[in-house]
């Protein structure tokens, strides 16, 4: 692809072992909650449990609309459900 740009346009691949490393911690809560379970029998139950885990999550860190940082957690839950 760099060969039809122009020089101060071209891409330069930066490798780094460590640059995926804050995606990944995030995933960390989330094998904390499915590890009791043991796994997942099929996808059609792994999928609405995991998005539950992840709606919580992302009331826990205030990344939704309506939600204030400075609440807690469940103050932000019982804001976006009234």
């Amino acid at each position: 692809m760099n060969d039809d740009l122009p020089k101060d346009e071209k891409i330069s691949i930066c490798q780094s072992t460590y640059l995926n490393n804050r995606i990944e911690q995030d995933h960390r809560f989330i094998k904390k909650r499915t590890k009791p379970i043991l796994g997942f029998k099929n996808f059609h139950c792994a999928k609405p449990t995991i998005a539950g885990i992840e709606s919580i999550r992302m009331i826990q860190k205030s990344q939704i609309v309506g939600t204030e940082k400075n609440n807690n957690a469940w103050d932000n839950f019982t804001a976006l459900m009234a």
